[in-house]
């Protein structure tokens, strides 16, 4: 009776750190996905992400997001991880640009440099 209460209770810690850990993913992404309109409704008002492009971006930068994780995991100093993200960056660059039209792509493209 004691273990199974401390197992439910181990279970419930275990769910409730993977839950803020999906929330903060969740967040990142909607963060990320906001700047990019921010800066395409900046260059056009009429320009707005189609729900197919910002499905695009999630897939793109949940994947970004985890490998933002796995630097900070790294034990690597500030600049170091400084530095991964600044090569971390260059690469996700032309893949959020590759979802985007040319004109969106034009305004992304120069704010992200």
């Amino acid at each position: 009776m004691i273990f199974s209460k401390i197992s439910i209770t181990a279970l419930l810690v275990v769910a409730s750190i993977f839950a803020v850990k999906a929330q903060k993913n969740i967040e990142y992404i909607e963060d990320e996905v906001q700047k990019i309109e921010n800066v395409l409704y900046q260059k056009d008002k009429s320009a707005t992400l189609t729900n197919e492009q910002k499905s695009g971006l999630y897939v793109i930068l949940e994947e970004k997001y985890k490998k933002i994780q796995g630097l900070i995991h790294t034990g690597q100093d500030k600049y170091g991880i400084h530095t991964s993200l600044v090569v971390l960056n260059t690469e996700y660059t032309p893949k959020i640009a590759a979802v985007l039209t040319p004109s969106q792509r034009l305004a992304y493209i120069k704010i992200a440099k």
